[in-house]
C-alpha cells in the first residue's frame, strides 16, 4: 500500500470522525431542549472523535462554558461530578413525574 493511499485513508478517517463529532454535539444541542435527551452524555461521545480529527473542536469543547467543566472531570476522573448526578436525578424525576401527572402511558 503506498503512501498515498494510507495519506487518503487517514483523511477519510478524520472526517468520518469529525462527522460523527459533530452530529453528535448536535444531537447534544437538541438535548438541552427535549426533556430526557441528554447534552452532556452526547457531547461526552463527541470529545474522543474530536480527539481524532480536529483538536480545535476538542479545545472548544473542553474550555466550553457551561459544559467544559464536566468534560474535563470525566477525563481526568472518569466520574461525573456529584452536582450533575444530582441534577440529573432531579430532571428524570421532573420528567417521569410530568409524564406521569398527564396520564400519558407508553
Amino acid at each position: 500500500m503506498g503512501d498515498e493511499d494510507l495519506l487518503r485513508r487517514g483523511r477519510a478517517a478524520r472526517t468520518a470522525w469529525l462527522v460523527l463529532g459533530l452530529m453528535l454535539v448536535s444531537i447534544g444541542f437538541i438535548g438541552i431542549f427535549v426533556p430526557l435527551l441528554p447534552t452532556t452524555d452526547f457531547l461526552l461521545l463527541a470529545l474522543p472523535c474530536f480527539a481524532r480529527s480536529s483538536p480545535r473542536l476538542e479545545a472548544w469543547l473542553l474550555n466550553h462554558r457551561r459544559f467544559g467543566p464536566s468534560l474535563r472531570a470525566w477525563r481526568a476522573e472518569r466520574a461525573v461530578p456529584r452536582h450533575a448526578k444530582v441534577a440529573a436525578c432531579i430532571g428524570m424525576a421532573l420528567g417521569f413525574g410530568t409524564l406521569d401527572a398527564k396520564g400519558d402511558r407508553p
